[in-house]
């Protein structure tokens, strides 16, 4: 039997993860002394309403690799794919791979992206397996396929993402400008600022000419729409915006990409030919 197993990262929450069957296992979003596990102790909206009523910046924690050892351990004899957050932006990555060196056929691999665009990666590989493909040919598809995905998101503040470092402070002061929405891309698996752009109408333009020099659209893969907080204005706006993308997939950020995104952030999630 073929095991997949995601990281909360992804955006794929525990009741999908059982409806999917596969395995999501939590990382963990601390607030001060209070310690959560991503969709096991904390919901989104409970993290976005917390997010906005503090002044303390959360932190998030990789998944240890006893934890892995566990799950690895609970599946013996099994085959298991496992796809991760990208090992630039957590250490999940090493903990996957170092336990899985202590068990046998385990395929561990670096999605090279986060949230949506992760599990894009774990929705594919649930398709390869359901189509009777084995753990290694899953793997050896979804290394090249990772290449082909794609994000661009606007950003309302760089503040959470430089407070987590995971931007740096020369890239986070264009989005402390008046009226500036920097926009982001993930590059060879790191947060990267791929463009700036004035107020809301120039973010969306800016973001559909970034898409459209990215590559051509792969339809026939999920296309996703993304959004931060709770607060659904954004996502109001985006169906109104683009009534071409009607059949579009949309989803809520959750609490580890959200503790490094804040809220009012928006994008896109994609696979290109």
């Amino acid at each position: 039997m073929i095991r997949i197993i995601g990281d909360s990262a992804s955006d794929i929450t525990q009741a999908e993860a059982k409806e999917l069957g596969i395995d999501i296992l939590p990382l963990t979003t601390r607030f001060g002394e209070e310690e959560y596990r991503d969709g096991v102790d904390i919901d989104a909206d409970t993290f976005y309403e917390k997010l906005v009523s503090t002044e303390e910046i959360p932190q998030t924690s990789m998944i240890p690799p006893i934890e892995y050892d566990k799950i690895y351990s609970k599946y013996d004899g099994d085959d298991i794919v496992v796809i991760t957050i990208s090992s630039k932006l957590s250490g999940c990555f090493q903990s996957a791979r170092l336990m899985g060196n202590e068990h046998k056929n385990v395929y561990v691999v670096d999605s090279r992206s986060v949230t949506i665009t992760e599990g894009n990666l774990v929705r594919y590989a649930i398709e390869l397996r359901d189509k009777g493909l084995s753990a290694k040919e899953i793997y050896e598809i979804l290394e090249e396929k990772k290449k082909n995905l794609r994000l661009f998101a606007a950003f309302d503040t760089l503040k959470y993402l430089e407070k987590g470092g995971r931007i740096s402070s020369v890239a986070a002061a264009f989005g402390k400008l008046a009226s500036i929405k920097p926009i982001v891309s993930i590059e060879d698996g790191e947060m990267k600022v791929a463009a700036k752009a004035r107020g809301v109408k120039g973010a969306r333009e800016t973001l559909d000419k970034l898409i459209k020099e990215s590559g051509e659209i792969d339809y026939d893969m999920p296309l996703y729409f993304g959004y931060t907080g709770n607060d659904t204005s954004l996502l109001e706006a985006f169906r109104e915006e683009y009534p071409e993308y009607k059949d579009i997939v949309v989803r809520r950020v959750g609490a580890v990409v959200g503790t490094h995104a804040g809220p009012g952030c928006y994008g896109f999630m994609y696979f290109v030919k």
